[in-house]
């Protein structure tokens, strides 16, 4: 019981502090929050990559692991094809 009070209490915590950084974070300047956004989705693509790498080498579900690893990849890869599209325009 006592382990699942704590952890609520952690998983309300780290939504609040979510929640604090989104508020602090629509009130910066656009061209702070487009670069902001840019290095989010670049180390959230780096994440995917890393499960999806901990998922094959483990061997437990390749299918996963895969899915993990492409996402991982694309997601950058659009990020930054999104990124000169508007450079060059």
């Amino acid at each position: 019981m006592a382990q699942c009070l704590l952890i609520l209490a952690l998983v309300l915590t780290v939504v609040l502090a979510f929640n604090f950084f989104t508020i602090k974070a629509f009130k910066l300047p656009d061209a702070k929050r487009k670069k902001y956004r840019q290095i989010a989705l670049v180390v959230y693509g780096f994440l995917m990559l890393s499960i999806g790498l901990i998922f094959l080498k483990s061997g437990e579900n390749p299918f996963s692991g895969w899915f993990y690893v492409l996402y991982g990849i694309g997601f950058p890869a659009v990020s930054w094809m999104e990124y000169r599209n508007k450079k060059n325009s």
